[in-house]
């Protein structure tokens, strides 16, 4: 399960490490604590091995304490995580809002190519719509970054605004929208693995 836990934590980092580096908050942590969490499962299960191997009561003992607190505390996390999904929407618009206004200032930044990218790669564009592009002035009024664009060439999003279909374009649909529908659409999936790993515990 540890090494599970471990895989899944890079995995996540690795997959949405635009989106950690756009938030810049307590969700950038979020990976890292589930690779620490999956080394420790893994040391107390080498803990246990030690003590079956050695059949010695003391360790098994303090094994199976240990397992029942990490249930336990994978369960709250979990109905937490449940709980609280619409909080992670408001911090990602937020922090995205932000990051997509100080793109016209300096847009070599680290969020900037970060924002980029992850438009490039879930296709999406702006905070909640392209439009969002508009009120931050970038190049003008009606316009929006190339990594909107489906087919990115030099001044493919100059002036969007005034076409009559943009969606032919670049993408429309909001970046926040996306991730969140991408969530929700793996809820089960996450909710079967949690249960999974909390059967095999």
């Amino acid at each position: 399960m540890g090494i599970a836990l471990i895989g899944l934590g890079a995995f996540v980092k690795s997959q949405y490490g635009s989106v950690f580096t756009i938030t810049n908050n307590a969700l950038t942590s979020a990976p890292v604590i589930v690779i620490i969490i999956g080394c420790i499962i893994f040391l107390i299960a080498f803990f246990g091995c030690c003590g079956a191997v050695r059949e010695n009561y003391c360790m098994i003992t303090a094994f199976s304490v240990f397992m029942g607190i990490i249930l336990v505390l994978e369960i709250v996390a979990g109905i937490l995580g449940y709980v609280y999904r619409a909080d992670v929407q408001k911090v990602l618009g937020q922090s995205f809002d932000r990051a997509l206004h100080n793109y016209v200032q300096n847009n070599e930044t680290a969020s900037a190519r970060a924002f980029n990218f992850l438009q490039k790669s879930v296709k999406c564009c702006g905070s909640y719509n392209y439009t969002d592009w508009f009120d931050a002035h970038f190049s003008g009024n009606d316009s929006v970054p190339k990594s909107c664009c489906k087919t990115e060439t030099n001044g493919c999003g100059i002036d969007i605004g005034k076409k009559v279909n943009p969606s032919a374009t670049i993408y429309t649909q909001g970046c926040v929208y996306k991730l969140s529908q991408d969530v929700t659409n793996n809820l089960g999936i996450i909710g079967g693995v949690a249960i999974g790993i909390a059967c095999v515990q």
